[in-house]
């Protein structure tokens, strides 16, 4: 567990998902407030930590109601919202109103967290609308930028996965000295192109502005020229059956996209060490 004061509480990455939180891009999330505080979740476990004491939640509505409200943090989570959880995991009256069986739950919520950890403050009430969390409680800018970072790497791989869907469904041409490439579209290529340079440096705005060093950020951009050529220009060989030129592209864009992957959250763990050392 990184620092004195973390929080680690398992959930359902669906149900939150079908709620409307925002898509969780990494296992963790990192909290500080005014007095120095921090708290830091980690998605999969079933636990609380605080100065290394450990207390079990007792019901999994629980974790998830926090999981959805930390996760959530700048906007309201709705009565509507709670009142979901408890349906999914089988929890509180149903004959009550929806307002109601919220504000039963978030004030057990809210006993537990003030008896085990004098968490009182972390959930507030907004009137007649839900929750949010408490004031003072913010995202290091850190923790932001490593976010950002993580949603540029779904983005990668899904470029890299319609590049390679595009390949399948294109034919593979054959010319007479048996060179093989396939009949790609350019439309195709310089859409996945244009999404590609602008993740490029939208990444090195976001990681030039951490402890990141310039020769990191500079085999990162040389790592995006590899892979942009397999979306430009795809690849060409000769004496292959299509089935295996085909696999050969896979397998190739995606050992590109990996790179970029291992190069990114490298420094990513930097940034995360330095931050943890101020905090």
């Amino acid at each position: 567990m990184i620092g004195t004061f973390g929080l680690a509480i398992g959930g359902n990455p669906g149900l939150i998902s079908a709620l409307g939180a925002e898509s969780m891009t990494d296992n963790r999330i990192v909290l500080i407030n005014r007095e120095g505080k921090k708290l830091t979740y980690e998605y999969g476990a079933d636990v609380i930590y605080l100065d290394m004491q450990r207390v079990t939640l007792r019901h999994a509505s629980q974790k998830q109601a926090i999981w959805l409200l930390l996760q959530s943090l700048g906007r309201v989570v709705t009565h509507a919202e709670i009142v979901a959880i408890l349906d999914k995991s089988g929890q509180g009256n149903k004959n009550d109103a929806p307002n109601s069986r919220s504000g039963k739950f978030i004030a057990q919520l809210r006993a537990e967290l003030k008896h085990s950890h004098d968490l009182h403050g972390l959930i507030k009430n907004v009137r007649s609308a839900g929750y949010i969390v408490g004031e003072g409680w913010t995202r290091p800018p850190s923790e932001i930028r490593i976010q950002k970072s993580h949603e540029f790497l779904d983005m990668l791989d899904n470029v890299v996965s319609d590049c390679i869907r595009h390949a399948n469904d294109m034919p593979l041409i054959t010319c007479q000295n048996g060179l093989q490439y396939i009949a790609f579209k350019i439309d195709f290529s310089l859409q996945k192109f244009k999404i590609l340079n602008s993740m490029l440096w939208d990444i090195i705005r976001i990681l030039s502005s951490t402890t990141a060093k310039p020769s990191d950020l500079i085999e990162i951009k040389a790592s995006f020229h590899d892979l942009s050529s397999y979306v430009l220009y795809w690849r060409i060989g000769d004496g292959l059956s299509e089935e295996k030129w085909k696999a050969d592209y896979r397998d190739e864009i995606r050992t590109q996209a990996r790179k970029i992957h291992q190069q990114v959250e490298a420094i990513m763990k930097d940034i995360e060490r330095s931050s943890d050392a101020l905090l």
